[in-house]
């Protein structure tokens, strides 16, 4: 006769630690789907941190990439990197087996870290995209390097007194005494509906309607799961852009590859020559 204990284990549920009573529950999946997920985001792990490692050390290494319009490529890439570096592969665990395996005092940090890296990659990509697109002339009249750099640093600054005063200053819950194996982030509903709308809604907006003059929002993925794989794939998809259809990173990457690059005046190499 099946124990209580064993029911639950068969019904797709488990505990993250089985010992321990105060145990967080856990998805139970099987073999080859938990090795096809870990394989999965341990590939764009890879793929985030060397393609941005990558665009961090091109735009930085050679002069004649050395444009407004690259600077904020440079900053998204050191947004995504250390979202790669710091953040995915602890969120791939703990989303994979819903269970947090590190100790509880990081918690609050990789909340915060992770939050903090998503607006500033959000930010980077709306002011580029604002000014190029939608204020052309300005944008090649009056956006110098100095001022993109300026623009940069203000928007880092903002991404981090939003971060802490949204998680620790408004009301914010950091909770990991739940239950073992839980790191949890709770808010009043209405802080919810500001911070996507300030984030991530409004910003798109912006642009869209710039762009189309209307808009249609379809659906919106609420599984936590495909949410976490699709920021992934957006900390991974700049760098294999840049290598399809920019000839400028091929070249460059080609000289990081062939260590062209540690020669003296690798620096000033003409990458836009055929």
């Amino acid at each position: 006769m099946m124990t209580a204990k064993s029911e639950f284990l068969n019904s797709g549920v488990g505990y993250c630690y089985p010992d321990n009573n105060a145990s967080c529950i856990k998805i139970m999946r099987s073999a080859g789907v938990s090795a096809l997920l870990y394989i999965l985001s341990g590939t764009l792990v890879v793929v985030a941190i060397f393609g941005n490692l990558f665009v961090i050390i091109a735009v930085s290494h050679f002069r004649q990439l050395h444009t407004p319009t690259n600077f904020f490529v440079l900053s998204l890439a050191v947004a995504d990197f250390l979202s790669g570096v710091l953040i995915m592969p602890v969120e791939f665990a703990a989303v994979i087996d819903y269970c947090w395996y590190l100790d509880d005092a990081v918690c609050p940090y990789h909340i915060m870290y992770g939050y903090f890296l998503l607006f500033v990659s959000v930010l980077n990509l709306i002011m580029d995209r604002y000014l190029a697109v939608c204020d052309p002339f300005f944008y090649n009249r009056n956006v110098t390097n100095l001022r993109t750099g300026m623009c940069i640093a203000f928007m880092w600054l903002l991404a981090s007194l939003y971060t802490y005063m949204f998680i620790f200053k408004s009301g914010g819950l950091l909770v990991t005494d739940m239950c073992v194996g839980g790191c949890f982030f709770f808010h009043y509903t209405n802080w919810w509906i500001i911070n996507n709308l300030l984030t991530y809604l409004l910003p798109m907006l912006v642009i869209i309607f710039r762009l189309f003059f209307s808009i249609s929002i379809v659906s919106i993925l609420s599984v936590q799961t495909v949410l976490i794989f699709l920021v992934a794939i957006n900390c991974c998809i700049d760098p294999i852009i840049y290598g399809l259809f920019y000839p400028w990173f091929r070249k460059s990457l080609k000289m990081m590859v062939t260590l062209k690059i540690f020669k003296s005046s690798s620096s000033m190499t003409n990458l836009f020559s055929v």
